[in-house]
């Protein structure tokens, strides 16, 4: 079995960037120091540890397992939202496998926030070229072994609105392609090994009620992107994002859910990082970057209700495209999907859901079984 090289001069100059980032962002240890001082007032510890399945077309049925240890630093309310260190693992019928690690831990009352995300995978995919008129026929799979790492300093300026700083790091390598297709000749950016590194701002306004299912409030992320060569990077591009999502409280229980999705790149960047729409979140029925390319735009809109007891249902529908450039979005190259789905709720204080969903898309077609919706 090939092995994934890891360039650690790359990681370290990370991890060096992500501790400038803790300097400018606040003194963090001094803060945890402070915390240390008032021991007698920690609250109790909690370990979680679950088995864990999904399905969807990128995976078939997935089968692994997560969990982690929530806690409140030294001093904390317990109406504190608690600090966590999670974990999750799965394998697929499709054999591939992923590990990821991601703590969350918060300070002073919410005000400062550190998240980070620490990723291996192995993972068998499918490509089918750049640009939004791909056919099926197009299609070629590849396997891919990929690294990754992220680091999140938050700084809460008033309510429901933040700032935060990001430095991420990413290590591609192809370890299987089709001969002869597009991958296997390396002139797709990202088909050789390649590395992207970069800084990210990052502005959140969060008036969601629930962060699981929200019933009324709005989420809106805007963010900024700069990858480059002396930041570890083989490429150099500025990303602009734009999430935007909306939830209004129809009748005495129901919610219609709304999102517009925007994704800009202005550069170069290896394909793993073109903008896309399909899978489980964006434009469900389309497989995960079925249409990709620098730029994307899309809407979604979902009804949910309840149904009996601890079941409930959806419906929605998208539209969106992508384009290598700006002036090239039209009403003519629209991708549209539709579908339905079905919701067990497993934790009622929580209004944490089991879903199942049944996609529809321009070209295909696919099944979701997973928790949280999709946005």
């Amino acid at each position: 079995m090939e092995k994934v090289k890891i360039d650690f001069r790359r990681i370290w100059r990370g991890c060096f960037s992500g501790l400038i980032l803790m300097f400018f962002m606040g003194n963090f240890p001094l803060l945890a120091e402070e915390e240390l001082k008032t021991e007698q007032n920690m609250n109790k510890t909690n370990w979680s540890v679950l088995p864990f399945f999904s399905y969807s077309p990128e995976t078939s049925l997935a089968i692994g397992g997560g969990g982690g240890v929530f806690f409140r630093p030294f001093g904390a309310e317990k109406s504190d939202r608690p600090s966590s260190l999670r974990f999750v693992g799965y394998y697929t019928l499709k054999k591939q496998w992923q590990f990821e690690f991601a703590p969350e831990i918060y300070f002073k009352d919410g005000i400062y926030r550190i998240e980070g995300n620490l990723f291996f995978n192995k993972f068998v995919d499918k490509f089918y070229g750049i640009g939004n008129n791909t056919l099926l026929s197009d299609e070629e799979g590849y396997t891919s072994k990929t690294f990754r790492y992220f680091i999140r300093f938050y700084r809460k300026l008033f309510e429901h609105f933040y700032l935060a700083l990001q430095h991420e790091y990413h290590s591609y390598r192809l370890t299987e392609t089709e001969t002869g297709r597009s991958l296997g000749s390396g002139l797709i950016p990202g088909s050789l090994p390649s590395h992207f590194s970069g800084m990210s701002l990052f502005s959140f306004w969060d008036s969601r009620n629930n962060i699981l299912f929200p019933e009324r409030g709005s989420f809106y992320e805007i963010s900024v992107g700069l990858f480059r060569k002396n930041l570890g990077s083989d490429y150099n591009c500025n990303i602009y994002n734009f999430n935007l999502r909306k939830y209004f409280p129809i009748f005495s229980s129901s919610v219609l859910a709304v999102q517009a999705y925007f994704r800009f790149i202005n550069g170069e960047a290896p394909f793993q990082w073109y903008s896309y729409f399909g899978g489980e979140s964006f434009m469900r029925g389309y497989y995960k970057g079925r249409y990709r390319d620098k730029h994307t735009a899309f809407f979604q809109i979902e009804y949910r209700t309840p149904v009996w007891k601890r079941l409930g249902a959806v419906v929605f529908a998208g539209m969106g495209e992508v384009t290598e450039k700006f002036s090239r979005f039209s009403l003519n190259g629209l991708r549209t999907s539709w579908g339905f789905g079905l919701r067990f709720n497993l934790i009622p204080e929580e209004h944490l859901n089991l879903r199942f969903d049944f996609g529809f898309g321009g070209d295909m077609s696919g099944f979701y079984i997973t928790v949280i919706e999709s946005f």
